[in-house]
C-alpha cells in the first residue's frame, strides 16, 4: 500500500494474490469505505474526501487478509 501517509489515492499492490476486497475504517471502528475489486493484483482507491487522520485498511486477498494503518494527511 503506497503512498503511505497519503493525500488523495492510495493504490494496494499484491504480488502473490489477487485482491478480492478493501476497507477503510477509522480509529474507532466504524466502515468509512468499502470497495469491492473483480480479482486484480493492482487497485487503487481514492481518500482525497477523507479527513486527515489514522484509518486501518483491511486488504482481503484470495489467500487471506491483512490490516495496515493509513494516514492520510
Amino acid at each position: 500500500m503506497y503512498p503511505n501517509p497519503a493525500s488523495d489515492v492510495v493504490t494496494i499492490a499484491s504480488p502473490n494474490a489477487a485482491v478480492t476486497m478493501v476497507e477503510v475504517r477509522d480509529i474507532r471502528g466504524r466502515l468509512i469505505l468499502n470497495k469491492a475489486v473483480t480479482s486484480q493484483n493492482v487497485t487503487t482507491i481514492n481518500v482525497a474526501s477523507l479527513d486527515s487522520a489514522l484509518y486501518l485498511v483491511t486488504i482481503t486477498t484470495d489467500s487471506g487478509s491483512i490490516t495496515s494503518r493509513l494516514i492520510i494527511e
